[in-house]
């Protein structure tokens, strides 16, 4: 690619398809009624209710549901980054600042990949 070329248009409504997609997700998981709104309590006790069984299994199931609650943060966290990342690069890009759009651009690019917001906290983006 020899250079940019952005339709701010459709940057826009991209960002805002893609934020309403993190923010049902988000709900749908973690909102009232989500699968992990309460920790996954609704599932355990549910498991813990077969005795001596199913003893081993409510440790497991929370285990699981622990892990995966830190995986929907992740996903979140790096939804979020390629959200701020985008905009800002091509708001920068807009008022001509391509270096810095290339340095929103790189940072929202490693912070999908790593989950590490740093570089948005540092500069007040996030």
């Amino acid at each position: 690619m020899s250079g940019w070329r952005l339709d701010p248009e459709g940057v826009r409504v991209v960002l805002e398809q893609t934020g309403a997609q993190a923010r049902g997700l988000s709900r749908s998981l973690t909102g009232r009624g989500g699968v992990l709104a309460d920790g996954g309590a609704s599932i355990v006790d549910g498991v813990r209710s077969g005795g001596w069984v199913t003893a081993a299994v409510p440790a497991a199931v929370q285990a699981a549901l622990e892990a995966q609650a830190r995986q929907v943060a992740a996903i979140l966290d790096r939804a979020a980054a390629g959200q701020v990342g985008v905009l800002n690069a091509a708001l920068t890009y807009q008022e001509g600042n391509l270096e810095m759009a290339g340095v929103f651009q790189r940072a929202a690019a490693d912070a999908a990949f790593s989950g590490d917001l740093s570089f948005f906290e540092r500069y007040g983006v996030v």
